[in-house]
């Protein structure tokens, strides 16, 4: 289905939110107020719950949650309803992810961790009630896709690890085409979900990541591994290194 999602709503914040993620995207779109004629290159309305019989069209999406309704709008426009959701993964410790449906991209980005797949997942799920949901994760940096499908496990219906050879890059945005094109592509199905493991280069790339992040602390290697087994966010085990440099510090002399 071809044509523009429209956003007629009262509610400035979802508003506001919608326009961002469509701008992100460099989705055009158009913006009505509720009971406004709905123009004819419109494919979907989006609007918050309880204005949808305001509209006088077909499809509408009512969803106070913005990324939610994106999703189901999306979905509608492009007829992908019931399609299996595919979702592709370039592991890292900010994995970049791709959303598809039917080879169409609904939505992609970077995540704050690995462990940050799930809300992802949950919320695609809620969004376009696929009939199936099939992880697609690059075989690289095993600690770190082995955190993402430990994370997502309970919330797809097949995992596979794809060849990642020349899909990965350097900048945020190859990041993120290299989601796309794990996505698109078909790997070794896993029968059972990975336990949780570490190597010593894993973890030393934990250590450097501490240091990235919090500009002045080196998590231990015992913090590190529990962050590679799941145990511990990445910004839980540097508030505790924080907090163990504190007091070990000597106090004033008197």
């Amino acid at each position: 289905m071809d044509g523009l999602i429209a956003i007629a709503t009262e509610d400035f914040s979802l508003f506001h939110d919608l326009v961002g993620l469509l701008r992100e995207r460099g989705e055009p779109f158009v913006s009505l107020r509720p009971g406004d004629p709905v123009p004819s290159n419109v494919a979907v309305v989006v609007c918050s719950a309880g204005e949808g019989g305001l509209i006088g069209f077909a499809p509408v999406v009512e969803d106070p949650d913005p990324e939610t309704a994106l999703l189901k709008a999306l979905s509608l426009r492009e007829d992908c309803e019931d399609a299996i959701l595919v979702a592709g993964v370039d592991p890292g410790m900010r994995p970049g992810y791709a959303l598809m449906m039917k080879g169409r991209t609904l939505a992609k980005g970077s995540l704050d961790g690995p462990e940050g797949i799930a809300a992802v997942l949950l919320s695609a799920r809620q969004g376009v009630s696929p009939p199936g949901v099939l992880l697609r994760i690059g075989h690289g940096d095993p600690v770190n896709r082995d955190r993402c499908i430990r994370a997502a496990w309970p919330l797809v219906d097949e995992v596979q690890v794809v060849d990642e050879a020349r899909t990965s890059g350097k900048s945020p945005l190859d990041h993120l085409q290299a989601a796309e094109s794990i996505a698109r592509g078909e790997g070794r199905r896993l029968a059972d979900m990975p336990r949780p493991s570490s190597t010593r280069g894993g973890l030393r790339d934990l250590q450097r990541e501490s240091r990235r992040v919090s500009g002045d602390i080196t998590i231990s290697a015992a913090l590190a591994e529990e962050v590679a087994l799941g145990g511990l966010s990445m910004d839980e085990a540097i508030e505790r290194q924080r907090l163990r440099a504190g007091a070990r510090r000597p106090g004033p002399s008197l």
